[in-house]
């Protein structure tokens, strides 16, 4: 199959409520899907990517997203502004911080838009059968298989929902753009890094299922630390003030958070801290003496040590690394 231009796909043929679809690819899949609204993904195979395109599309005015029905899935995540789709005959709004699958035979197309918006779009096929279901029993045996500590090694997807950890995201999105920019041996890096934003994806979606079916997440009190984290990163945040809001001795806390996060929650707090520093640099102009204070650096040369310390590059070059990707504007 030719890899598509942005946005377009090869119309397929469909009949009646439900779609069969077999895709026209080495390595076949089998796609079953249902008419109604909540819909999930599942790959209960070894959750195996084919990588097939992706890019940014950036628009700073009116524009029309195109009708289109996909031989391929399409993740879409907005990082800025929003815009709207007619998917599946429904209208779907898609603001920042929303993500959406297309998924294959379907028909989507835009509304006019008016303000500037800005979203990473990534083409992907599972190489084994994938299920697009409704079904609830569906989802809530993923749930039990999990809770009950079985391994889950495949793919679970809500058709669309909020992300968590956008900034961890996005780094992905970048290096995946970069990798598919200078592949010129092999683009299977590209189907790895699919897979890996996949995966990130299907943790946050059992973590959500999780909550709604109202089973306690065993990562609760770590998960309510590591938001905590992230909104306050500007602070300059200390182990011992982690601990106290939290009601924990430090010394405690600390194992605590090693014994669920398999990390200190000094190198947590790093980790963060140089992910927020990534997406602050490949996402904005803002010149690294500004991006030092919002992630809690007051002293701009300790930010830079701790970067090519963490990186194994400095800050700068970075930079430079990811400035020539797959833009878009149609």
């Amino acid at each position: 199959m030719t890899t598509p231009a942005p946005h377009t796909g090869i119309r397929a043929n469909r009949t009646g409520r439900s779609v069969r679809l077999r895709m026209r690819q080495s390595g076949c899949q089998e796609i079953i899907r249902s008419d109604e609204k909540m819909r999930f993904i599942i790959n209960n195979e070894n959750g195996r990517i084919r990588y097939v395109s992706g890019g940014l599309f950036v628009s700073n005015g009116v524009w029309t997203h195109p009708r289109f029905v996909l031989d391929d899935y399409e993740l879409m995540v907005c990082i800025k502004g929003k815009f709207h789709l007619s998917v599946h005959g429904e209208k779907t709004e898609i603001k920042a911080g929303d993500a959406l699958f297309l998924l294959p035979g379907e028909e989507h197309f835009g509304l006019d838009e008016q303000e500037e918006v800005s979203f990473y779009w990534f083409h992907f096929l599972f190489q084994d059968k994938a299920v697009v279901s409704a079904s609830e029993n569906s989802v809530r045996s993923v749930l039990i298989d999990i809770m009950e500590g079985g391994i889950f090694d495949g793919i679970f997807l809500e058709e669309q929902f909020r992300c968590e950890g956008l900034e961890r995201l996005v780094i992905l999105f970048k290096q995946l753009m970069d990798y598919d920019r200078t592949a010129v041996r092999s683009r299977k890096n590209c189907d790895l890094l699919m897979e890996l934003i996949l995966h990130e994806l299907t943790d946050g979606a059992i973590r959500r299922r999780m909550r709604r079916y109202g089973q306690i997440d065993p990562n609760y009190v770590m998960e309510k630390v590591r938001d905590y984290i992230r909104a306050n990163l500007y602070k300059n945040i200390q182990v011992y003030d982690l601990a106290e809001r939290f009601g924990y001795s430090p010394e405690y806390f600390v194992r605590l958070f090693h014994q669920e996060m398999g990390i200190t929650p000094k190198q947590y707090i790093l980790n963060t801290q140089m992910e927020r520093a990534k997406f602050l640099m490949t996402t904005t102009n803002f010149k690294i003496k500004e991006i030092a204070p919002q992630i809690g650096f007051e002293d701009e040369k300790r930010f830079m040590k701790m970067f090519k310390k963490q990186e194994g590059m400095s800050a700068v070059q970075y930079k430079k690394m990811f400035s020539k990707l797959h833009y878009n504007s149609k």
